[in-house]
């Protein structure tokens, strides 16, 4: 799945990269895609605060829609069940979502014990060891834990590539990278955790071989 500028989606096969559907339920564009682990839904974030969530036996049809946010829609992950969705805005705010309606939780701690499936947003507790004293809530762009559920990674404004243990506490040790020229804007580990895929400002892609 593919989040279009223009606030459409385009669905490609992973064997031929035809396009298989099209979708336009937004006019500003689309942040971030994810589908869920059970491989039934697709929820997409977009820059106009909402989150869309579409079922694919319904060939893509919107199932939810996902209202609350105050900014853009910048990180979301699934719960290992498919239940649950929380997500990240551009003003860091942390909200969760009951899938596949999209309708907000209300009760935040109701799901502190959710396992979730990856985690990629960079507020939340587990993260809270990678944002410095001095930090504007803007400069750490990416973050991906491990398969492992040992280290977490981020990419952030001064481009740097950064190693933390999993979770992150305040004051957790960090190991610090240099490669790109400008801002890290996307990271990610590979299936298997061997290595590291960062994406920068500077336009290019760099992959980092994991040794621990």
């Amino acid at each position: 799945a593919i989040g279009l500028a223009s606030g459409g989606l385009v669905i490609l096969s992973s064997d031929s990269l035809d396009t298989m559907h099209t979708k336009k339920d937004r006019e500003e564009p689309i942040h971030v895609v994810k589908y869920s682990p059970n491989g039934q839904y697709l929820a997409a974030g977009a820059y106009d605060n909402y989150i869309d969530v579409y079922d694919l036996s319904k060939m893509y049809g919107r199932v939810g829609v996902g209202k609350g946010h105050s900014s853009f829609i910048r990180h979301m992950d699934w719960s290992l069940d498919s239940t649950t969705l929380q997500s990240n805005s551009g003003d860091l705010q942390l909200l969760y979502w009951e899938m596949p309606s999209g309708k907000q939780i209300k009760f935040p701690a109701d799901h502190r014990n959710t396992d979730w499936a990856c985690w990629t947003c960079c507020a939340g507790w587990p993260m809270q060891g990678i944002w410095s004293r001095l930090s504007n809530g803007k400069d750490v762009a990416s973050c991906d834990r491990s398969h492992t559920r040992t280290c977490v990674v981020t990419g952030d404004d001064y481009g740097m590539v950064n190693l933390y243990q999993y979770p992150a506490h305040r004051g957790t040790a960090r190991r610090m990278f240099a490669g790109h020229a400008g801002k890290v804007t996307q990271v990610r580990f590979l299936f298997d955790d061997s290595y590291i895929i960062t994406v920068g400002s500077d336009m290019t892609v760099c992959q980092w071989r994991v040794v621990i």
